[in-house]
């Protein structure tokens, strides 16, 4: 090889070393994209001590506009994420729900929760609803499955720079225990600690004095008049009411028991409350309770059975809007021969006597 090419060749290389030093070099000096500031995200639980979540995920959203960033931790402590600078909205909730659904997550004002359309006897896994009694006035109302606990909470203006955090927490409300963000600046790390809530309520509904309560009894209720749905950023529920369908079950020889989550009640919506007990004496043969109680003549317990059915004073007047126990005094059930379904057997429809003569020889 001759001295002149080799000579160009050396030229050559050496231009791209410049070429590739300067491009480094330009990167470094780049002032005009925001940079990455490394956070270190807590989950404080004292707001909500029963709390089981198998995991959390976090939604920030850029103040100014742009695409939100989500992060997921596999636990309810927290851990470490990277974040560019800017100041952000943010909403965190468990990410290990089943039966609840999301909507506007693209927004922090439109983030919402809420439930699929189901069934009235789905708990108990029938599908055939055609004219079951509803509660009356609320036959318009969608039936929507009850959602699973979750946790959560929703902050405003938290600015993330590599000086630092800073963030002024929102006027403390009534339905508020405390602040739910505390940010500190360490020597090590920068800290967002947040203190989520129960975001859903517990209703536990009792029917207490059952008469003819048999063993065995498959069962299912409905609540109607409920919210069908929560906005995450205002804690705000939904306007439209729906009927929620739950399973019942027998606690003891005369009472009735069923516990289930719900968002709870509006309280701008004026549309009564009331219980709907199904009950199957055989495939065929299902009562809506009260609707279709006996009222024997001589025997009290079951007149006026609608307007004990009917809780919407005793959830309106609930001391504890997230714990609420509902309390239905009296039940005479039918008193037909019930018999339970043989196990996986699904070709019997109603069960009746049979008797046959043998005649042998």
């Amino acid at each position: 090889m001759s001295k002149c090419i080799k000579s160009l060749l050396s030229a050559m290389l050496f231009a791209v070393i410049i070429i590739a030093f300067s491009s480094c070099e330009h990167k470094d000096l780049c002032y005009h994209h925001p940079h990455g500031v490394k956070l270190k995200v807590v989950f404080d639980w004292k707001n909500a001590p029963e709390a089981f979540a198998k995991g959390m995920c976090i939604y920030f959203y850029p103040v100014d506009g742009g695409t939100y960033r989500r992060f997921d931790f596999p636990n309810m402590q927290g851990g470490y994420i990277e974040l560019a600078e800017g100041t952000y909205n943010v909403i965190c909730y468990n990410n290990d729900t089943e039966g609840v659904m999301f909507g506007g997550v693209t927004d922090y004002y439109n983030h919402s929760l809420f439930t699929r359309e189901g069934d009235l006897f789905e708990p108990i896994n029938e599908r055939d609803t055609s004219n079951v009694k509803r509660a009356e006035g609320s036959e318009d109302e969608r039936v929507v499955i009850t959602p699973d606990m979750m946790w959560g909470c929703a902050v405003t203006q938290v600015e993330v720079a590599e000086t630092g955090l800073t963030y002024t927490h929102e006027t403390i409300t009534s339905d508020m225990k405390a602040p739910q963000l505390n940010v500190e600046n360490t020597a090590e790390d920068f800290i967002l600690t947040f203190y989520p809530e129960d975001l859903m309520c517990h209703y536990m509904v009792k029917i207490i004095n059952v008469v003819n309560l048999q063993k065995g009894l498959q069962m299912c209720a409905s609540l109607s008049g409920m919210s069908g749905g929560l906005s995450l950023s205002s804690n705000e529920l939904g306007r439209e009411c729906v009927t929620l369908p739950f399973k019942a079950n027998i606690a003891d020889s005369t009472t009735i028991i069923s516990e289930f989550y719900t968002f709870g009640h509006q309280e701008e919506n004026l549309n009564p409350h009331k219980v709907i007990l199904y009950v199957w004496y055989s495939k065929k043969n299902v009562k809506a309770y009260p609707y279709d109680a006996q009222v024997i003549e001589g025997d009290s317990v079951n007149e006026d059975l609608e307007e004990r059915f009917n809780v919407t004073n005793q959830i309106h007047n609930a001391q504890n809007k997230r714990k609420v126990e509902l309390i239905i005094d009296g039940l005479v059930l039918d008193t037909i021969s019930f018999k339970p379904k043989p196990p996986y057997d699904t070709s019997v429809d109603d069960w009746v006597n049979v008797n046959e003569i043998i005649t042998v020889g």
